[in-house]
């Protein structure tokens, strides 16, 4: 199917032919869609010519492959007509097929359509198509999304979908129309000192181009220079910033449109930005600015956990190091207490000689910093551990003073309550920072001290007096519990990404209370729908029964896989593993060929069509082609972690032609969509479905696989259990049937159960797996519940399967279950409060169903309260 570069380009060249393409039947494909049941028989009218009846079950045929009506010619469908020819008029003498006239293929085609529920495309469907569009563009304005959401709403609607063509221009002049919106909104409310930095960005001198660039960088590490760098970033922003707070929320885009809108600033030079009208330029900036100052917040906010908990695992090992030499050394000196206890039994010394010379003499044996440490090793439990860490903390308060303060000048801490004792301990710390003000020179009066605990007021004052505050400790106290506050919830900043209130996630409660059920339409997620009572009713008949059957089966002995040990109260059961013989290469692959990487992307080019994924950054009027040879460089300087330099030097390929092929064509959106290609292709082989380990379901797993970063990212972490003293990331990967169908990068930090939803409900390929197994560091409770909801079952893989049994929960009381019962829930459903909560919910669900903002940040969040 040719397609017109004038067009915006949606899909693929073999994505077109998958969605719109004429079907090309192997003759098990004609076996099964020109094999006609008794209605379908029925429909083909004795008064058609034997050319009509062919054509008839030709276009039944192709409709029930893809529910779409096609134009063809008799020379393309030799072998359909020969099989149905073969098949229903085996005794024709005349099979001279021709094509009917447009008149009968319209007249059979709304035979189709009635018998199938059908309806053709026409003038009415593409207005309701339009103001779909409309509606989807401002939740996503990527066009393959939207394409995909609207063949959804006609297959809902069984509407047979138009022309490819159709999609391309229906999609255009949605797009077209949604920029002259939001454009004309923007002149409206422009003020003018923010169109004058804007024009100023935009200015054809270097300024612009110095500070877009500048913006763009990404810190290397927490570093004093690279969080300075941020806390600049955000001053100069934040004019940019506080008019889209303003604005956007006007225009009624989703977050997941306004960060679409700012990556075209990463992918566009200043030069291009130039290109656009200035107000489509302005708006593209205007998003940006507000999608980078939330990424600089999470920046910062992750500076400030990570150092503060550096500076905490600094003081606890210079504790444990001072605990271990003083332990030491008291047990060593411990036996010189003997000889001084000697004195006491001593004839040689009077009853007359005074106490002071006889401590004169013990020091003379046992100096008396070395007394004191005995005797605090004797008399209490141990050293105080924790008082060593807030004085190695106190000395660190210079360098703590550098690389924190600058942070919580620049950010705004938040809560739900209305000014909780930390907050007020944080803005005073704040004010005083901002007038130059020493710390210390304060008066220990006017310091907020509601959020010390007595655990903590044991440390930041040096004795019981209220004037014996110790300021520096008094300082990281804040910065502790600001760390901990920010990890589970209860401190919050609305200008991140990360760590904003749980609400900031949700779809606004003013849209939600007002259009609930019209996003619960088109979430459609059956569950979401039901009534709760039903819902919950059919649960527990399930998991109720479930239980009776697993626990008889194992008391009848007839599951052979359980290994059930002791008795009575001691009974253990186990679900042991048969390790499997690990071998080498298989012997198969001694006989495959070993052939060079450009041999190997060439062959995968001619089956998939890889290269069609590389799609130019700007959409359409593309005067440039990419290269074969150029790309296939790019992929390899870039998988073996050359450089696109070092290539060009080894290469016959010019290092210049590399970096422009590499910044018009290389994108993360284009690296997926070359990687759906292959994926998509794959599971087309026959052979796919054969590794299935259950029949007909398709069962996926994720897992995160360390690398050590050769340079340093903000991503990067120090985990000495893979890295040693280096840092590096983890990279979660979904596999289907031994195909990577998705992947993101975290930090090692970052728990791979929040991002378990994101890898599959994100995942742009035609695998779409039923069942989906993760280790232990992947598995949650929130999961089993998001999973099923979305259709999915999750099936984690836990290292000690019996110990989990104990978080199942049940419709009855654990008391209630048999007492021979070896796998019975812990704890009873509160069944109230989950019909109390549906409402909410539900929006919990619906916002991470309607992309409001990544999965994996609310799963995050619900993950990480402990109530």
């Amino acid at each position: 199917m040719a397609v017109n570069p004038n067009r915006l380009n949606i899909l693929t060249q073999s994505e077109i032919q998958d969605y719109f393409g004429f079907p090309r039947f192997t003759q098990e494909d004609r076996e099964y869609y020109f094999d006609l049941t008794n209605s379908e028989v029925s429909l083909i009218e004795e008064k058609w010519l034997l050319s009509s009846k062919i054509y008839f079950v030709l276009q039944l045929g192709y409709f029930k492959a893809k529910r779409m009506f096609f134009r063809f010619d008799a020379e393309e469908v030799v072998n359909d007509t020969s099989h149905i020819f073969g098949t229903y008029f085996p005794y024709s003498i005349d099979r001279d097929f021709k094509v009917p006239s447009k008149q009968t293929r319209i007249n059979q085609q709304k035979i189709i359509c009635r018998h199938f529920s059908f309806r053709r495309y026409d003038k009415q469907t593409g207005t309701e198509l339009k103001d779909v569009a409309g509606r989807i563009v401002r939740r996503s304005a990527k066009p393959i999304f939207i394409l995909r959401e609207l063949l959804g709403f006609l297959n809902k609607q069984h509407v047979v979908p138009p022309a490819y063509s159709t999609f391309q221009d229906l999609i255009g002049r949605c797009l077209s129309e949604e920029r002259q919106r939001i454009s004309k909104q923007l002149m409206r409310s422009m003020e003018p000192e923010i169109e004058e930095a804007l024009s100023a960005i935009l200015a054809d001198d270097s300024t612009g181009l110095h500070w877009v660039t500048q913006l763009k960088k990404e810190p290397r590490d927490f570093s004093y220079k690279e969080v300075l760098s941020e806390v600049t970033r955000i001053k100069q922003l934040k004019p940019l910033y506080d008019f889209g707070v303003r604005w956007l929320p006007t225009i009624e885009l989703s977050n997941e449109s306004i960060r679409y809108y700012a990556a075209l600033v990463e992918y566009y030079s200043v030069y291009k930005l130039r290109r656009f009208d200035t107000p489509t330029a302005y708006f593209y900036l205007l998003s940006y600015a507000y999608h980078r100052t939330h990424t600089i917040h999470d920046n910062l906010i992750d500076a400030l956990i990570y150092n503060v908990r550096d500076y905490e695992e600094q003081a606890k090992m210079y504790a444990r190091d001072i605990i271990y030499r003083q332990t030491s050394q008291a047990s060593e000196d411990i036996k010189m207490t003997g000889k001084i206890l000697e004195f006491f039994l001593s004839p040689d010394i009077d009853d007359q000689l005074s106490f002071g010379e006889i401590r004169e003499r013990a020091f003379q044996l046992l100096a008396r910093e070395k007394m004191v440490n005995v005797t605090t090793f004797i008399n209490s439990a141990g050293f105080d551990e924790e008082e060593y860490q807030w004085q190695h903390l106190q000395s660190l308060s210079g360098s703590i003073k550098k690389n924190v303060r600058q942070i919580v000048r620049a950010i705004d801490f938040k809560s739900n309550a209305e000014e909780p004792p930390l907050i007020e301990a944080t803005t005073f710390l704040q004010a005083n920072f901002e007038l130059g003000r020493v710390i210390r020179r304060i008066s220990t009066s006017k310091f907020p001290t509601g959020f010390l605990t007595k655990a903590l007021k044991k440390y930041v004052y040096a004795d019981s007096t209220p004037g014996s505050l110790i300021a520096e400790r008094y300082e990281f106290a804040v910065y502790k519990l600001l760390r901990k506050a920010f990890e589970s919830g209860d401190i919050f900043n609305h200008k991140t990404n990360k760590y904003r209130s749980f609400t900031d996630y949700l779809i606004h409660v003013e849209r939600w209370n007002k259009h609930k059920e019209i996003i619960l339409t088109e979430l459609d997620l059956p569950i979401l729908m039901a009534p709760i009572e039903q819902t919950l009713c059919e649960l527990k008949k399930t998991l109720e029964d479930k239980i009776q059957h697993v626990n008889q089966r194992i008391m009848a002995k007839e599951n052979k896989d359980i290994k059930i040990t002791g008795q009575g109260e001691k009974i253990k059961w186990t679900l042991p593993y048969q390790r499997d013989e690990e071998e080498g290469n298989h012997q198969f692959y001694q006989s495959v060929p070993t052939i060079g990487i450009a041999s190997l992307l060439s062959y995968v080019q001619r089956k998939t069509g890889l290269l069609d994924g590389f799609t130019h950054v700007l959409d359409r009027y593309i005067k440039e082609t990419k290269d074969e040879k150029t790309v296939f460089a790019c992929i390899v300087a870039l998988g073996t972690n050359m450089s696109l330099g070092r290539m060009g030097d080894i290469s016959d390929v010019d290092t210049q032609e590399l970096q422009t092929t590499y910044r018009n064509f290389f994108r993360l959106e284009t690296l997926k969509e070359t990687n759906d290609l292959i994926a998509n292709a794959t599971a087309k082989l026959p052979i796919f479905r054969h590794y299935d380990i259950e029949a007909d379901v398709l069962h996926s797993s994720s897992d995160g696989q360390r690398f050590e970063t050769q340079r340093n990212t903000f991503n990067a972490r120090h985990a000495s259990k893979y890295f040693g003293l280096k840092k590096g990331i983890s990279a979660l990967t979904l596999i289907g049937n031994h195909v990577p169908i998705n992947a993101k990068v975290i930090g090692t930090h970052e728990h791979e159960s929040y991002f378990v939803f994101d890898l599959l409900y994100n995942n742009t390929t035609d695998i779409d797996p039923d069942r989906h197994s993760v280790d232990t560091h992947g598995a949650s409770q929130i999961n089993f519940w998001i999973l099923h909801a979305f259709g999915y079952q999750f099936a984690p893989r836990y290292r000690n399967f019996s110990s989990k049994t104990d978080s199942i929960v049940g419709f009855q009381s654990p008391a209630n279950y048999d007492d021979e019962f070896l796998v019975k829930p812990g704890r009873k459903v509160n069944e109230e409060l989950i019909i109390e909560e549906w409402s909410n919910i539900q929006h919990i669900m619906a916002s991470l169903g309607q992309k409001e903002t990544t999965q994996s940040a609310i799963v995050r969040k619900l993950s990480s309260y402990a109530r």
